[in-house]
């Protein structure tokens, strides 16, 4: 039990001497030196009266020298703790060393023993061990004392003497160690808070006492409060009223908060709370407070306050709402918003959906929860105004919205979207409107027919060259005018640009749409009137319908414009769309492409039609045509990819694979005989080195010139008959015979056949078709043949269908005829075989 207790005591001091150690902290020095003021002052008196006392006796020796060098000892220690107080405790333990020595040069007991209380006292406001240390020094003097003088003091007052030191180091050191943790709590509590600790004494004339705090909010040092009115210097001039009677205790509500100033100029607003210590109406009190920084916090609630008067009277509807268990709740509102909504009376705790109604409410709602960049969108107010909705999310449960009024934005934003989709001349609906309407109602699903119409007025130039241009504007006016009575509800007619027009019919199958193109076409073409002026014009409308030839609105509109071209170009009114006549028909272009292969790969045949002479039945050559083998798609017909090659640029290697191929066949036929045909495009015309060619390729395969023969129709050689007169002219100069294709068809005379370089003409199967069973197709097909013999031409019969036409071509003198009653096209090596087995003549004439 009494070993528990002394370990334990160790212990603790141990874990005591461990804490302080030797050196001290700022705020120990301070207090200790403040302390040991008197005790030093009582030493050197103590000091100075024993040395005065050796002098007045004569006793300048030994003994006045130790007190002279003991009294500089102890001044100069004094001096060097003033100004270097981290050396107390080093200064005591010198203290205690001289002591001992002055004890031992034989110093009058009754001065050591002074000198022995005024560093007990002195020693014991340190540190535990610095007492400990200083208590043992003394003790060691007192002892020594003892010993060189027992006649002035005996053991007994040596024991007492250090009985009764020993409980007053004790009992100072446990009082020091309790000052010291309650000086160390108030640094921390002053540290950790942005608060000033003060205190003012009244018997201290104007300054004040502050804690270390104050030099990190204001910036000064703690030393000058301590100067009168230096606080009172800080305030505000606008708040000094208010700070008057802080240090005095007043509780006024107004005398609570003031600002003070800091180093660096800025003003902080405090808060001040005071409590007296000690009767509050006399002048002893001791008055305690503490400021606290209250900048932030009167910032915030000030901004809060502004935000609030700002809410209230802000022109901006604003409300705020949360949910709650029984819906979503109104929790704040201004007037402005009130007015947006149309609410009477007090709305605050209400719920959304009973004061603006549920749709309203959903929207709101819808707009609060939708992701960030989509909380806005427009409304109409109950006053009939626009208003653009902002939503911002509080928390999870609260939001606020936000209705501004955008009604003159909206309505100048509606003014330029109609202006935009507007045609300025005629005021019809412009291209963009067109397009928009088109994509809403393709894009509505809703399975109806929908069929647009292209319109372009023709020769509209020359009207323009020849009218001028405001003539021309009148015209497109007027033109409109008809336009827009010629729709319905839901129908649409735009003005394209230029003199295009466009009309959309929603609901309307091809058929019917081909009716109202004619009937509009018939309306536009009814006489105008300009004045003095009367005009006619004349209109080309293409026609292209969803989901027949489309099936989006880009492809549509420009599906019915190739429609409205093929109608220019055929001189018709009405034309609907047909993808054999597409050049960028998509299914077109991507057997474009694969054209190209083909011809690289040998997907492509040549069949040929034999041609016989009428008189005699003998076959005198073929006409070469081309099939394609498509590995997927079967045999093409020309007439699918033909076109295809003019367009897509192909035609020049599909030509000249055709000729070789041809000329190649020709050797399997066993006659030397025999020619072969093949039909060139009005592309190959301006290809430069096609004569070039020609006749390299009939020399490579040695073949006579005038075994081939090459046929152009006569709507090619029209369109520029210049160039073809030329090209023809070549080839017939190397040689190769020339025919027209198709006779008849198009817009040439005799007269100008006359011109042409030609070997023949084949008379079209339209003439031939009805000759035998009608009087004036036979009398037209006479003729054609009878001019043709008279312009020193040979001619040759299409479309032979049955023996009555062969022998009426041999009636009429017709030299040359091919068709299916001869023979249908086939392919080489069936040719020959077809050959071999008629060697008697086709009528039986030898």
């Amino acid at each position: 039990m009494v070993r528990t207790i002394i370990t334990s005591r160790w212990s603790r001091l141990f874990q005591v001497v461990r804490r302080d150690g030797w050196r001290d902290d700022s705020d120990d020095l301070e207090r200790q030196v403040e302390l040991c003021q008197m005790m030093w002052w009582m030493r050197h008196l103590v000091l100075a009266a024993a040395l005065v006392h050796q002098v007045w006796d004569g006793h300048i020796g030994g003994l006045g020298t130790a007190v002279l060098a003991t009294f500089a000892l102890d001044v100069a220690g004094h001096v060097i703790v003033t100004r270097r107080r981290s050396l107390t405790s080093v200064i005591l333990v010198v203290d205690a060393a001289v002591l001992i020595g002055i004890a031992a040069l034989g110093v009058p007991s009754l001065l050591v023993f002074a000198l022995a209380v005024a560093m007990l006292a002195w020693a014991a406001t340190y540190r535990p061990v610095a007492a400990v240390l200083a208590y043992i020094g003394v003790n060691a003097a007192v002892w020594i004392s003892y010993v060189r003088h027992e006649d002035q003091l005996d053991a007994t007052g040596f024991v007492a003497f250090s009985m009764l030191g020993a409980i007053f180091v004790v009992r100072m050191v446990r009082l020091n160690m309790a000052a010291r943790r309650s000086a160390e709590q108030e640094h921390l509590v002053a540290q950790g808070v942005d608060a000033i600790v003060w205190e003012a004494i009244p018997d201290e004339p104007g300054g004040l006492r502050v804690s270390a705090a104050v030099e990190r909010l204001l910036g000064f040092r703690v030393s000058e409060f301590e100067r009168p009115g230096f606080l009172r210097s800080l305030v505000h001039p606008d708040d000094v009223t208010r700070h008057a009677g802080f240090e005095r205790g007043d509780r006024r509500p107004d005398a609570d908060v003031f600002r003070l100033r800091r180093a660096d100029g800025e003003y902080r607003w405090f808060e001040n709370h005071t409590s007296v210590v000690g009767d509050a109406h006399s002048t002893d009190g001791i008055v305690i407070g503490v400021l606290v920084d209250r900048t932030d916090e009167m910032a915030t609630e000030r901004n809060a306050l502004t935000l609030g008067h700002l809410m209230a009277g802000s022109p901006i509807g604003q409300m705020m709402m949360s949910r709650r268990e029984d819906g979503v709740v109104i929790d704040a509102i201004n007037a402005a918003c009130q007015s947006v909504l149309g609410l009477e009376g007090d709305a605050l705790g209400r719920r959304l959906d009973e004061c603006v109604g549920q749709p309203l409410a959903d929207d709101l709602l819808a707009l609060a929860r939708a992701p960030e960049d989509r909380r806005r969108g427009e409304f109409r107010g109950a006053n009939g105004r626009v208003y653009e909705a902002t939503a911002r999310r509080l928390d999870e449960l609260s939001c606020s919205i936000d209705f501004l009024d955008v009604t003159e934005r909206s309505e100048h934003a509606r003014h330029l979207h109609e202006q935009a989709r507007q045609d300025d001349l005629t005021g019809l609906p412009n291209r963009r409107r067109l397009i928009e309407a088109l994509e809403d109602e393709v894009g509505s699903g809703g399975g109806h027919p929908i069929a647009l119409l292209m319109i372009d007025l023709d020769d509209f130039k020359d009207v323009n060259d020849a009218l001028g241009h405001e003539t021309g504007d009148r015209l497109l006016v007027d033109v409109a005018r008809r336009l827009g009575a010629a729709v319905t509800e839901g129908e649409l007619a735009a003005r394209l640009g230029g003199d295009e027009f466009a009309v959309l019919l929603p609901g309307v199958d091809r058929s019917e749409a081909k009716e109202r193109a004619a009937a509009i076409v018939a309306l536009i073409c009814q006489p105008v009137e300009l004045g003095d002026l009367r005009l006619r014009v004349r209109a080309s409308v293409g026609l292209a319908a969803c989901p027949e030839d489309a099936a989006d609105a880009s492809e549509l509109v420009r599906r019915a414009d190739v429609a409205m071209y093929t109608a220019k170009q055929r001189r018709s009114s009405v034309e609907a769309y047909d993808p054999c006549l597409d050049p960028f028909d998509r299914d077109r272009l991507a057997l474009a492409a694969e054209l190209e292969d083909a011809i690289v790969r040998d997907e492509l045949v040549l069949h040929h039609q034999p041609v016989i002479d009428v008189a005699t039945g003998r076959m005198i050559g073929t006409e070469a045509l081309v099939r394609w083998m498509h590995p997927r798609l079967g045999m093409v017909p020309p007439a699918a990819f033909i076109e295809l090659a003019e367009v897509s640029g192909l035609i020049r290697p599909l030509t000249r694979w055709v000729v070789r191929q041809a000329l190649s066949d020709l050797a399997g036929f066993g006659s030397e005989e025999l020619e072969v045909s093949v039909n060139l495009s009005v592309r190959n015309l301006y290809e430069h080195d096609l004569v070039a060619w020609f006749a390299t390729t009939l020399a490579q395969l040695s073949v006579r010139p005038d075994r081939l023969v090459v046929e152009i129709t006569e709507s090619m050689i029209m369109e520029d008959q210049t160039t073809a007169a030329e090209v023809l002219a070549a080839l017939r100069a190397l040689g190769i015979r020339v025919w027209i294709d198709d006779f008849g068809t198009g817009h040439s005379s005799f007269a100008r056949l006359r011109e042409l370089p030609v070997d023949g003409v084949k008379v079209d199967r339209s003439f031939v078709a009805g000759a035998p069973h009608n009087d004036s197709d036979r009398i037209v097909l006479q003729s054609i043949i009878e001019l043709v013999r008279s312009l020193d031409l040979e001619s040759i019969a299409e479309g032979v269908e049955d023996e009555q036409h062969l022998e009426l071509l041999r009636t009429l003198g017709c030299r040359t005829a091919q068709g299916y009653h001869i023979a249908r096209p086939m392919p080489a090596g069936d040719l020959a075989a077809w050959i071999r087995e008629r060697e008697r003549p086709l009528l039986g004439v030898s």
